[in-house]
């Protein structure tokens, strides 16, 4: 008689033939998660006290450098004149790199949003208003047959997820396996 063998699963590790070997899975699984998050933890705990200790040395760079910079712009607005040849240029290139100016684009600031949407309404001026239409995917979820008998709306089912979530894991323990 032939004798039966293991079948490997996607991943390489076997499939279990029983529930006992199933169960030991399981709690590899969860074993596996625990110690995944303990190492996640300890790495936060790092980075945070990285982050705490680059903190207060960034924020003193950063106004270093915003110092500087507005010293810099008050040199080169005096001495615009020359730094651009009369204005022929936009830039000025030192040893140590280069200042430029450059013209920002125009920008629209809205206040009271519903009272300009109303006035430019009155007034008659819709080129400046956007009118927006989209397809309600919940509309169409709750009525499928409607929905799928338009053309180019397809209503899917995607299948089932395999979950496994070990003893003493809870919901964040669980780990999603798509079939």
């Amino acid at each position: 008689m032939a004798k039966k063998r293991a079948v490997k699963a996607p991943t390489g590790a076997p499939v279990p033939q029983d529930d006992a070997a199933a169960s030991a899975m399981v709690a590899r699984i969860g074993q596996a998660t625990a110690e995944a998050m303990a190492i996640e933890a300890a790495l936060d705990e790092q980075l945070l006290a990285l982050r705490e200790d680059a903190t207060p040395k960034i924020t003193a760079l950063d106004a270093e450098i915003s110092g500087l910079v507005d010293a810099l712009a008050a040199y080169c607005a005096a001495h615009r004149t020359r730094l651009t040849g009369d204005g022929r240029t936009k830039s000025h290139r030192f040893p140590a790199g280069t200042v430029a100016w450059r013209d920002q684009p125009p920008r629209v600031r809205l206040s009271r949003v519903d009272e300009v949407v109303a006035r430019l309404r009155a007034l008659g001026l819709d080129r400046f208003l956007r009118v927006s239409a989209c397809p309600d995917k919940d509309a169409m979820l709750k009525e499928p047959e409607v929905a799928s008998a338009v053309d180019g709306v397809k209503i899917e089912r995607p299948g089932e997820k395999f979950y496994v979530t070990p003893d003493g894991a809870g919901p964040d323990g669980a780990r999603e396996v798509s079939r």
